[in-house]
């Protein structure tokens, strides 16, 4: 990553200097980490973090939903998990439990993880240019799994020995919340933009 990025983020004195946060739910963000999981997945390799989040976000951009039905699949996915199911066949069993019509109409648009990840991609780069401060952090967070805290140390380390390492944290924390979010808008817009046609 240039050191600009992150000297940029280092300067940073509050979340606002970063750019606007659009609120999102709890459940929301829910989603918005899952489909980001997934995305990471496929773009950096690696696992994610659990076995349920990449499941919890394909269900929830194949389906219209709203909190009660969020809160709703992710307690399935993650009763399921809990009984064992993993990847594939978590993915097919709690899609019969979720949307027990099996209609060709409400399968995915999208055949595959990789063209889901590759969808997010898109929106990713459309977002946020390579000089963004919040897309290093959220390629060092979802692709190369780093957590908040090592990348807080580098951010602290390498660019920004005068911040305490609390404000550093804070920097990465802000940068993630502003990534999630800002995600999470773009790619139910887009969504909604994909099926607008279908509905007609």
């Amino acid at each position: 990553m240039k050191s600009n990025v992150w000297h940029e983020l280092a300067k940073a004195p509050r979340r606002s200097y970063l750019g606007k946060l659009q609120r999102i739910t709890p459940v929301q963000d829910r989603w918005a980490r899952s489909v980001l999981n997934m995305w990471g997945q496929a773009v950096g390799g690696d696992t994610a973090p659990t076995g349920s989040c990449g499941v919890i976000g394909r269900l929830m951009i194949v389906s219209a939903w709203d909190e009660n039905k969020g809160a709703s699949i992710v307690k399935t996915v993650e009763d399921l998990h809990k009984l064992g199911y993993r990847g594939t066949e978590l993915f097919q069993k709690a899609k019969e439990i979720i949307n027990p019509r099996n209609s060709f109409s409400n399968l995915f648009a999208r055949a595959n993880e990789g063209e889901e990840a590759a969808f997010v991609d898109q929106v990713v780069l459309k977002a946020f240019t390579q000089s963004n401060p919040i897309r290093a952090v959220a390629i060092q967070y979802y692709c190369e799994r780093k957590d908040m805290q090592e990348i807080a140390c580098y951010l602290n380390r390498v660019h920004a020995p005068h911040l305490t390492l609390k404000q550093s944290i804070d920097r990465i924390r802000w940068c993630r919340e502003i990534f999630n979010a800002t995600l999470f808008h773009l790619l139910k817009s887009e969504m909604e933009k994909e099926t607008l046609p279908i509905a007609a």
